[in-house]
């Protein structure tokens, strides 16, 4: 039996043959300008695919996709899985120096781009991987003639055979190749469906980019594999996403908290109808409960989840009863997920202290491309070593404390800026603020933060007195830094802690 099995193999693109089979003409994409059926994406998922293998590309081969968000980016990823090859989402966002980085350390086979990110592309000065252009770009093989190839069969994958791999943000360091295999995906998208309690009736609003694990992995392929169909958008323009929530009867968007905020900003905001967002999913920053409460007064309960690409973007998620009781939890461990806190010699910390994640599970990824140390570093007996702090509670549900490398030491205490940031988010007048330490005389670091107003200045003294009546004295601002600019955040919404110190030098000096 494990002969056969082994012969059998296994490829994640066979969903899109099933699904087209079941329902070729039910809607998998749509965009502003075309709507693809599953029998048509069937039919040019396998044409992309021998246009692919026409063109030199192997099973195990690299194809990064540098475009924004289209059907060309969602065919030829699947397209790409479909020949056996792997795909590498490439940072839209990226520098030039930061781009060649990534395709000489994946060693990409092919790389496809479109018009936007041409510039992007040439600025990497790479030579050897064969150009596909998207979008009517000039490169060495249209996207058009992938398309009119004969098709291709199925190729047959095993499971811990590689189907994407997904480079981190390099915010702490170097990014690191994530490998996610077929294995991963499948058991991502079976996890997804039990916590949506939905399958094909899944109906997906796409606004943050494919690059993005939340992106193609959370969004795309966890759509794809469940049947559902997928509202692609090229970027997120609040206004657009609020009416197609409504128009398209959408009932699942993963979102960014600030993604979230922007909505309730719209004059159309109050009266719109989400009724059918059974599944309204954030993560990546703290969640305020000023705008949890402000989306459950309109009957859309919000779930903070928890999750990192090397966990194929999920570890843990609460059910609709957890969030409204709990609302500042990250939930339950996925099905077939395991989660322990530990200290920083790798002991288990008892229920309510706070230590690092550490999680195993079949989402979790089984190595970096090509980094034997930073493998070992990262998975120490079968567990991942996440770098988050969190505790869990009596009810066993994830607290999320904040990023390892985020905490910092005050008078010998240690500080997570994710609790204060949650705190000072709830206040109406703050729009947004970011948490650091700061090198004071006595304490060694001293807590600061710098925020921005919903309208104008915010009142620093106000700021403080809300602090110190919430949170212990070694946790309180000493400094408040203000600013009427938006915060520095990368492509997942995230604040980029590492450009603060750049806003603070414009600023100068503490309220």
């Amino acid at each position: 039996m494990d002969a056969e099995r082994e012969e059998l193999g296994v490829n994640l693109t066979e969903r899109v043959e099933y699904w087209a089979r079941w329902r070729g003409e039910e809607l998998a994409l749509r965009t502003p300008d075309e709507d693809v059926t599953w029998g048509a994406l069937g039919e040019r998922v396998a044409r992309v695919a021998g246009g692919l293998r026409e063109r030199g590309i192997e099973p195990g081969d690299r194809v990064g996709i540098l475009a924004m968000n289209s059907v060309e980016w969602c065919v030829l990823a699947l397209g790409a899985i479909h020949a056996g090859a792997i795909v590498v989402p490439l940072n839209i966002r990226m520098a030039g120096p930061e781009l060649r980085q990534i395709l000489e350390h994946s060693g990409c086979a092919a790389v496809a781009y479109d018009g936007a990110l041409a510039p992007l592309f040439a600025a990497a000065e790479v030579s050897g991987p064969t150009t596909i252009g998207l979008g009517g770009a000039d490169a060495a093989v249209p996207y058009a003639d992938l398309e009119a190839a004969a098709p291709l069969a199925l190729v047959e994958r095993a499971e811990d055979d590689a189907a994407i791999l997904g480079y981190t943000s390099g915010t702490t360091g170097l990014p690191k190749g994530v490998v996610l295999t077929h294995a991963n995906l499948a058991a991502l998208a079976l996890q997804t469906t039990l916590s949506e309690g939905s399958t094909h009736d899944r109906r997906t609003l796409l606004c943050i980019p494919l690059a993005f694990t939340g992106g193609i992995v959370n969004n795309f392929v966890s759509t794809v594999l469940a049947g559902g169909m997928l509202v692609i958008e090229p970027t997120f323009d609040p206004p657009r996403a609020l009416e197609l929530l409504e128009r398209e009867r959408i009932t699942t968007w993963f979102a960014v908290p600030v993604m979230w905020q922007a909505l309730t900003a719209l004059p159309g905001f109050a009266d719109a109808d989400l009724s059918t967002l059974r599944s309204a999913i954030t993560g990546g920053s703290p969640v305020s409960r000023k705008l949890l409460d402000t989306y459950h007064a309109k009957g859309v309960v919000i779930r903070q989840a928890y999750g990192l690409t090397e966990a194929t973007g999920s570890v843990s998620m609460p059910n609709h009863e957890q969030a409204l009781a709990t609302p500042e939890a990250a939930g339950q461990p996925n099905v077939h997920t395991r989660i322990r806190i530990v200290d920083l010699d790798g002991n288990d910390l008892p229920t309510g202290e706070i230590g690092e994640i550490l999680v195993r599970g079949p989402q979790v990824m089984g190595r970096y491309w090509n980094d034997e140390a930073a493998t070992a570093e990262g998975i120490v007996d079968g567990w991942l070593r996440t770098g988050d702090m969190a505790r869990l509670d009596g009810d066993g549900l994830l607290h999320i404390a904040d990023r390892k490398k985020s905490m910092f030491i005050s008078g010998g205490l240690n500080v997570y800026p994710a609790e204060i940031e949650r705190l000072v988010d709830s206040l109406p007048e703050v729009a947004e603020c970011v948490v650091f330490g700061e090198a004071h005389e006595r304490w060694g670091e001293a807590c600061a933060i710098l925020v921005r107003g919903v309208e104008g200045p915010v009142d620093a003294d106000a700021i403080v007195a809300h602090c110190r009546a919430n949170l212990a004295d070694y946790k309180v601002p000493r400094a408040v830094y203000r600013t009427t600019d938006p915060l520095p955040r990368g492509m997942s919404g995230k604040i980029l802690r590492n450009e603060v110190p750049a806003v603070l030098d414009g600023i100068k000096e503490p309220a």
